[in-house]
């Protein structure tokens, strides 16, 4: 699926602009750390609090949705 919309945005020239190329550059370094550091930690974080905090990030993205709703 993230194959098909890079391409989709490729075509339609999306990413053209500079400020949306930065943010897709910065988004791709942030996954690539993120998911190093997810591998690392993930053997030696408990499992049931892998999930908790993965409960409370997405709480606190329900929250901030909640919010910019309104």
């Amino acid at each position: 699926m993230s194959t098909v919309s890079v391409i989709t945005n490729i075509i339609k020239g999306t990413y053209n602009d500079p400020y949306v190329l930065r943010m897709v550059l910065g988004l791709s370094a942030g996954a690539v750390a993120g998911a190093q550091l997810g591998a690392l930690l993930s053997h030696k974080i408990k499992g049931h609090s892998i999930i908790r905090a993965l409960a409370a990030c997405l709480a606190i993205v329900g929250v901030r949705i909640l919010f910019s709703a309104l």
